[in-house]
């Protein structure tokens, strides 16, 4: 029987493969390693060590073997991670010849099933129910998680050579040399003043084109349709968490950043029904939504079979670079950039005696079309 250990005991393992579980404290960039392999690192702790977090690198053949989708709090079992250090910093690596995880949902679940896991990973019933019911326990007693965000400024305040923590959205991410990342980001300071905000605000809802992304201008990347009014304005997802009422229809351009499960030949449960969940962001907010029965029917209605074809426009729905052409115009791109797409949502609730906690998002009216042939023939050279 594998036996967990708490993250201080492992980091006194140095060189020796360990079986950890903890809690996400902080996701990172998801990249090419300088070898052939994708690489991303996380950060986790546990009640044996809550702060600072222990650095975990991840090392997979490919992007979508990486740990996909996760939120702050969620829990990640790990098996056979080895423990090393890099001057001061203990941290551990996971090999994808060895190594195994397993992510779970956080505190305000009582799931026991993984979202995801790697091609490796075997449960172990029992230990793993008790372990991750620990760890939920010692967040909902009022564990904090840390992640750094002490004496917070803003962009306006800062000061050269001197130490800050930030709040920001990151707009664009370009590798510099000697393996370095510069990163531009925002956090709405230094904008025009409130009534010439206004003023733009209600210019663009009253537009046909609404609260549309300024960044899929002057249209989103047309591998989706959708069915719903033209007439019914396109919002943000903060519009659609804060919505005034429980159950409304919206109509929104966001982008897939992940999906459970991972895998199209797992998107029909044995009965085959549909039953996936997306987690969709646009710059001002980030939901999950489902595919569920008829309305995934209709998402798949153009290719309804888990084949080569819906697994390319699957991965270039969620911007994984094709790598099955015959060769590609250009560098492959070391990580994920999922397009802009128009999708209708609909919020509906599951307890009528709870109906704001049971709220739920689900995509309707909307249809996988896929990329253009001639889109498709500019990139590849065959």
């Amino acid at each position: 029987m594998s036996r967990f250990i708490h993250i201080a005991d492992a980091m006194a393992s140095l060189n020796q493969k360990v079986n950890l579980i903890g809690v996400v404290t902080e996701s990172g960039i998801q990249r090419k390693s300088k070898g052939t392999d994708y690489y991303v690192s996380i950060r986790i702790v546990d009640e044996s060590r809550p702060s600072p977090a222990l650095p975990v690198n991840f090392f997979t053949e490919t992007m979508d073997k990486l740990p996909q989708g996760i939120t702050e709090g969620d829990i990640i079992l790990l098996s056979k991670v080895l423990m090393k250090i890099h001057g001061p910093d203990v941290y551990a690596c996971f090999n994808k010849k060895y190594s195994s995880f397993a992510l779970y949902e956080g505190k305000n679940s009582t799931s026991f099933e993984p979202y995801q896991c790697s091609d490796k990973f075997c449960p172990i019933e029992q230990v793993n129910k008790k372990i991750i019911l620990d760890l939920r326990k010692w967040l909902l007693a009022g564990h904090q998680i840390d992640a750094g965000l002490t004496d917070l400024l803003q962009l306006e305040e800062l000061k050269e050579g001197v130490g800050f923590s930030l709040v920001c959205k990151v707009l664009h991410v370009c590798e510099t040399e000697g393996d370095h990342w510069m990163l531009f980001v925002w956090d709405g300071t230094d904008t025009p003043p409130v009534a010439i905000k206004s003023k733009s605000y209600n210019g663009r809802f009253s537009s046909r084109r609404g609260h549309k992304v300024f960044t899929c201008f002057p249209c989103h990347s047309g591998l989706t349709e959708t069915s719903c009014s033209r007439k019914v304005p396109f919002i943000t997802l903060m519009n659609v968490l804060t919505y005034p009422e429980v159950t409304y229809k919206y109509r929104c351009v966001v982008r897939v950043v992940a999906t459970v499960p991972w895998r199209v030949s797992d998107f029909r449960s044995p009965s085959k029904v549909y039953k996936i969940r997306l987690t969709l962001e646009d710059p001002t907010a980030r939901i999950r939504a489902f595919l569920y029965k008829d309305d995934a029917e209709e998402f798949f209605a153009r290719f309804p079979s888990p084949d080569d074809v819906l697994t390319r426009e699957w991965n270039a729905l969620l911007g994984i670079p094709n790598t099955d052409d015959c060769s590609e115009v250009g560098d492959a791109s070391s990580s994920r950039h999922p397009p802009w797409i128009d999708c209708c949502l609909k919020s509906y609730y599951i307890d009528k005696n709870d109906v704001w906690g049971s709220r739920y998002y689900q995509i309707f009216s909307t249809t996988l079309v896929g990329r253009p042939q001639a889109a498709i023939r500019r990139r590849t050279v065959c």
